[in-house]
């Protein structure tokens, strides 16, 4: 569904503008929703569909209220930096007590310390948020809506593919339950 919501967005681009492609991602995103209520037996919206749903709502009110193609372009770079400062300062500040908790929940591998998580994600949206800036800046708008539909996917996965190396320490949950455990010789209350 993520891949189908953004071929919504390049096709109705590549034949009107960037502000009505980002309206009918997100009307085709709600309607996704909807079809989701009569549709018991697949899961239409697990996954990061539902964030990619709630994003592409975001983008379209951008769109709709900038109303600028080079603005709607740099919307990546905009929500990049904002979602890298929220990530970095959990990682400084809250040690990743709060988004890298909560993000490496929907991991499903053992021993992500959160905080490193944290760093690394605010990392990857400050690069991501780079590139883009880069593309808008350096060719043209159909060559940036082919870098954002299929080749952002690409740098992302590599960057988290070697984020993921630093991310996870071995034995990091067993540690960790270790320091949840009672001082030896002192029971538990029940």
């Amino acid at each position: 569904m993520d891949i189908g919501l953004g071929f919504v967005f390049f096709f109705v681009a590549k034949w009107t503008d960037l502000t009505t492609a980002a309206i009918w991602g997100a009307v085709a995103g709600l309607a996704l929703v909807v079809v989701q209520q009569f549709v018991k037996k697949v899961d239409l919206l697990g996954g990061l569909a539902l964030f990619g749903i709630v994003m592409m709502i975001i983008s379209a009110i951008y769109a709709f209220v900038l109303q600028d193609e080079y603005l709607i372009q740099m919307r990546t770079t905009v929500m990049g930096l904002f979602g890298a400062t929220l990530y970095l300062l959990d990682g400084v500040i809250l040690k990743g007590r709060y988004l890298g908790e909560r993000t490496s929940r929907y991991m499903f591998m053992p021993d992500i310390v959160p905080q490193r998580l944290a760093l690394a994600l605010g990392a990857m949206s400050i690069i991501m948020a780079l590139l883009n800036w880069g593309v808008v800046r350096l060719v043209s708008k159909d060559i940036w809506l082919y870098y954002t539909t299929f080749g952002d996917f690409f740098v992302a996965v590599i960057l988290f593919s070697v984020a993921i190396k630093w991310v996870v320490v071995p034995g990091y949950d067993a540690a960790r339950a270790e320091d949840t455990d009672p001082p030896q010789g002192v029971r538990a209350e029940q």
